[in-house]
This record gives C-alpha cells, sequence and structure tokens, in this order.
C-alpha cells in the first residue's frame, strides 16, 4: 500500500519544473484577460487624448479669429457703388417678376453700321454664283 509520505513525494516530483523549462499550457485565461484589458485600457486612454486634442483645437478657433482679424479693412468706394448698383438692379428684376410683371427681355443694342440678314435660300444662290465654287456641295453630315 501507498503511504501518505509516497504520494506527497510524487506530487512534490510531478509538480516541481526547471526554471527555464516554459509552461505546456496554451490558454492562461487570468494571462489573457489581463492583456485584454490592457489594450481596451490603452485604446481608451488614446481616444480621450485624441479627444482632449481636437477639442482644444476647436475652442481655440475663435481666439486665432479675433486676434488676426483685428485690422482695418478698407473698401474702393467706386467699385462698393458699383456692386451695390448691380445688387439693387437685380432686386428690382427680383420683384418683378415676384408681382407677375415681367422685365425687359433685350436691352436695346445700337449699332454704327446697319445689320443685313439674309435667308438661306438667299445664301445657298449666291454661293453657287462665285467663280470660286466647283458647283458640287458635299454634305458634311449624311442622312
Amino acid at each position: 500500500m501507498i503511504t501518505k509520505k509516497e504520494i506527497l513525494k510524487m506530487v512534490t516530483h510531478v509538480t516541481k519544473r526547471a526554471v527555464n523549462i516554459p509552461d505546456r499550457k496554451l490558454i492562461h485565461p487570468d494571462r489573457e484577460w489581463a492583456i485584454g484589458l490592457l489594450a481596451c485600457f490603452l485604446f481608451l486612454v488614446a481616444g480621450f487624448v485624441y479627444n482632449a486634442q481636437r477639442f482644444s483645437y476647436f475652442n481655440s478657433i475663435e481666439a486665432h479669429l479675433t486676434e488676426s482679424s483685428s485690422g482695418i479693412v478698407k473698401y474702393n468706394r467706386s467699385d462698393l457703388e458699383n456692386v451695390l448698383q448691380h445688387f439693387d438692379e437685380q432686386t428690382v428684376k427680383f420683384q418683378q417678376l415676384r408681382n407677375g410683371i415681367e422685365p425687359a427681355k433685350y436691352e436695346s443694342i445700337s449699332f454704327d453700321t446697319p445689320v443685313v440678314t439674309s435667308s438661306d435660300s438667299e445664301l445657298d444662290s449666291n454661293s453657287a454664283d462665285s467663280p470660286d465654287n466647283s458647283g458640287s456641295v458635299t454634305d458634311p453630315l449624311p442622312e
């Protein structure tokens, strides 16, 4: 029969291992949980740092704008009057359209020389009479 002393000797022999021999277990739940929680904590801290930097950047934008825009803006009076006149004209046109009054579509244009218009048939008859034309007209677009 095995005595208690022999059982304790076997247990100590099984549980002892050399210092340089690695543990043969593949899964260490405590170690895995510790690594996972550490990774989550580091990710959370990195997120806090990033959000704090973005907050301070956007919070200080107003201070940067007021410091740089403290100079006096100079306007050219004639350009300003031209722009105001243009927008006043646009306002009048808009109000006329809104009230149902149709504004004038074309402005009057004056030419120094009279403008002569001709129909297509007159152009065709004139081009056939010209001496440099060979008499054959080719249509660039096939029908």
